[in-house]
């Protein structure tokens, strides 16, 4: 069961700012969770497949992260 988090509302104001948004931390602390469950947001890849698939220019994206069994 997800417990809403304090975090949510912070990244929903810092969205309203700014075009790109970080939610960093240590492993474990359930950043992808977070993201998930309060933006729905996993479609970015889904994105980001549509744009390389357009225009394959090399160094467009550069993407760090954990493993993620989608990609």
């Amino acid at each position: 069961m997800y417990r809403k988090r304090w975090l949510a509302e912070r990244v929903r104001r810092a969205l309203t700012f700014f075009p790109v948004v970080a939610v960093v931390g240590a492993r474990q602390t359930e950043k992808s969770t977070l993201v998930q469950q309060e933006f729905k947001v996993p479609v970015l890849f889904e994105a980001l497949k549509l744009l390389v698939d357009r225009e394959r220019e090399p160094g467009r994206f550069l993407l760090t992260g954990r493993k993620n069994r989608h990609l």
